[in-house]
C-alpha cells in the first residue's frame, strides 16, 4: 500500500483521470463507425484530458511539505473503492454501446468525480477556480446523461462495436 499523503492521492486521481481519458478514447475508436457516438466518446476524453491537467496544475501550486502530509483514512476508503472500480473497468468487455454507456455511467457517478472535486476545493487557491471546476464536472455528467437519453431506444443501444 503506497503512502497516504496528499502527493500519492493526486498522483492516484491523475492516473484515473488519464485511464479514464484512455478508455473514452478507445470507446471512440470502437465506435468509429458511427461518427456521432464516436464524437460523444472523444469530447468525454478531452474532458478528462481537462481534469488531468487541472490536477497537474494545482498539485503544482502546493507546496512539499503539504504534498507529504497524510490524508485521513476516509479519503484513503475511497481511494480502495475507486481502485477496485478502475481495475473492474480494465478487464470489462464491452461488446455494445450499452456496453460502454454503463460502464462510464458507473466510473463518472462513482467516488471518481467526488475525489476530483474534494481534491479541487480543498487545494485549489481561489473561489472562482471552484466555481470552474464545479460547472466543468457538472458539465460533463450532463453531456453523459444526455447522450444516454438520446440512446435510449434499444436498438440504438445495441450497436455493435466496429469490427477489427
Amino acid at each position: 500500500m503506497p503512502e497516504k499523503t496528499i502527493q500519492v492521492l493526486f498522483e492516484l486521481a491523475i492516473n484515473w483521470e488519464t485511464q479514464a481519458r484512455d478508455l473514452y478514447a478507445d470507446f471512440a475508436n470502437l465506435f468509429s463507425h458511427e461518427p456521432m457516438v464516436s464524437a460523444f466518446w472523444i469530447q468525454l476524453s478531452k474532458d478528462e484530458s481537462g481534469h488531468i491537467d487541472v490536477l497537474k496544475d494545482i498539485l503544482n501550486t502546493i507546496s512539499t511539505e503539504k504534498r507529504l502530509m497524510e490524508v485521513g483514512n476516509e479519503q484513503w476508503t475511497s481511494v480502495a473503492r475507486v481502485e477496485g472500480l478502475i481495475k473492474e473497468a480494465s478487464t470489462r468487455k464491452v461488446l455494445t454501446l450499452d456496453d460502454a454507456y454503463e460502464l462510464a455511467h458507473q466510473l463518472e457517478m462513482s467516488e471518481v468525480n467526488t475525489l476530483f472535486k474534494i481534491l479541487a476545493n480543498d487545494y485549489l487557491p481561489d473561489e472562482e477556480g471552484h466555481k470552474f471546476i464545479l460547472s466543468d464536472v457538472k458539465e460533463h455528467i450532463v453531456r453523459l446523461m444526455k447522450f444516454g437519453k438520446e440512446y435510449t431506444q434499444s436498438q440504438k443501444r445495441r450497436i455493435n462495436v466496429r469490427s477489427i
